[in-house]
């Protein structure tokens, strides 16, 4: 499963759980992001314990005032090895490898992300108003678990390709 490449950072890299803060990008984005949501009831705000997540979550909350709730569950998938690797070094055969035996790169795996956030989806679900920031690739996968897609990889790879991959502050509602 190959990702779009362009909805990762401006180096082109994998960063999965290595701590990168918040870039000048980031930084506009989240202020976008505050503006589209000052009307909104923000209860509470999970976040990412990673500081480019937990800093938009900073910066959204400077209109919300609400608690932020840090959760190293909301991480972005472990890639392991391959983190701080260009995507241009990344073939088909290595994704697919990825996917299917993450080992071999020391790495958590789409289905391990899933069984860590599926807990968390589950604590979660009944509340209402919260906002979530965290991840492309974390909010993805909870997008695909509040569907109640049962996980496999080869359907994750269907869905995640019919465009339920989330890009950088996108905002969705569920």
């Amino acid at each position: 499963m190959r990702h779009g490449q362009t909805d990762y950072n401006k180096n082109k890299k994998i960063q999965g759980q290595i701590d990168i803060p918040l870039n000048e990008e980031g930084i506009r984005q989240a202020i976008e992001a505050r503006t589209h949501l000052k009307d909104q009831t923000i209860k509470k705000i999970y976040s990412s314990d990673l500081s480019r997540a937990y800093k938009t979550a900073q910066i959204i909350n400077e209109v919300s005032q609400t608690d932020i709730l840090v959760d190293i569950r909301l991480r972005e998938n472990c890639f392991g090895k391959l983190e701080g690797t260009s995507f241009l070094e990344i073939d088909e055969y290595i994704w697919d490898t990825l996917n299917t035996q993450p080992e071999i790169y020391n790495s958590e795996g789409w289905l391990g992300m899933y069984n860590r956030l599926k807990p968390f989806y589950e604590e979660i679900k009944s509340e209402q108003d919260i906002l979530i920031v965290a991840h492309a690739g974390t909010l993805t996968m909870l997008r695909y678990i509040a569907l109640d897609i049962p996980f496999s990889i080869e359907e994750y790879k269907i869905h995640h390709q019919e465009n339920i991959h989330i890009k950088n502050c996108e905002l969705i509602k569920l």
